[in-house]
């Protein structure tokens, strides 16, 4: 079978979806709904309302890529409009939680492509079910870096009303930890904006959680790292891993067996999109990695209720 896929959005990741799906074998067409892109050999759409009923039954999956504030909209108008079909959204869900029926027996997904880097698939099989006792995820990255040749102030990243700020910018920190702690509650957070940067929006939150089995748990986002970061500390009763996501390095400490590391140095900056991609277009793969729309709704319920207390600029107190 090859897939008829309608790309919504053709930012940087809305680009970074169509150059590696239009290449894939498996893949019939990549069409787009964008009022800036120039790609000769798709049908482009202006606005998501041109694409009549009858074209749109045609497509089999719909990736969301437009700006975060616009998710809810699109997702809400493609799976009242279609059947059977497969619903992917860029990372986050939306600005806020999404109060949404599935209809049609629609699959609908969240594109948090960190759960397939190959680190996390190897914490996941070292820890099988072992007591995590700590886990801490820190990352961070300088705003203004982001984007080459746009002013960052400009950018949506710093307007909360258009869903911006770190929190939801970074929020793949919250999705990898509740993937890999299981079920994490609330314990307390402070997100604000205090930085020489300027922003509507917020530049740094920590957040204080538990799991189901009491495990200490502490996530640290920010807009100001001058080096990219992206770290996660575990600590088992009989483990100390520290997992390196921008070098690539897994550093495993085994109380009987000593230091272990793993050097995952090929993995380039594409191939979680693509190994998500393999998950989402095989049929016979069951969707165990990918966020389900439930998971990645729960990730803005969490981060709603740290939203809740942003103006506040004091700890959010979660009974």
């Amino acid at each position: 079978m090859k897939y008829r896929i309608l790309l919504i959005g053709f930012g940087s990741i809305g680009k970074r979806h169509y150059s590696l799906l239009e290449k894939r074998n498996d893949v019939e067409c990549v069409d787009i709904v964008s009022a800036h892109a120039e790609i000769k050999t798709a049908r482009i759409f202006t606005f998501l309302e041109q694409v009549t009923h009858s074209d749109l039954s045609k497509y089999h999956i719909f990736i969301i890529c437009t700006e975060t504030y616009k998710h809810e909209k699109n997702l809400k108008y493609i799976n009242n409009l279609v059947k059977n079909k497969v619903i992917l959204v860029e990372k986050p869900l939306s600005k806020s939680s999404v109060n949404l029926k599935i209809h049609n027996q629609n699959n609908i997904f969240v594109s948090y492509n960190l759960r397939f880097h190959p680190i996390i698939n190897k914490i996941k099989k070292i820890i099988n079910n072992k007591r995590i006792l700590i886990c801490n995820a820190v990352v961070g990255q300088y705003l203004p870096s982001w984007r080459e040749n746009k002013n960052y102030l400009e950018s949506y990243s710093a307007s909360l009303e258009k869903g911006g700020g770190v929190l939801r910018d970074l929020s793949h920190e919250i999705d990898l930890v509740k993937y890999i702690c299981g079920n994490i509650k609330l314990i307390s957070a402070l997100s604000s904006s205090h930085s020489n940067l300027n922003l509507e929006s917020d530049d740094i939150c920590t957040i204080l959680a538990s799991n189901d089995h009491s495990a200490h748990i502490v996530i640290q986002m920010d807009y100001l790292a001058l080096t990219h970061r992206r770290l996660i500390f575990i600590q088992t009763n009989n483990l100390t891993i520290k997992a390196d996501l921008i070098s690539n390095i897994l550093e495993v400490t085994d109380i009987h067996k000593g230091l272990t590391v793993y050097n995952y140095d090929w993995v380039d900056r594409n191939y979680t999109y693509k190994s998500l991609h393999d998950e989402l277009l095989n049929q016979s793969t069951p969707k165990s990695t990918i966020t389900t729309f439930e998971d990645g709704n729960h990730t803005m319920k969490i981060i709603d209720t740290i939203t809740d207390q942003y103006m506040e600029k004091s700890w959010l107190k979660n009974s």
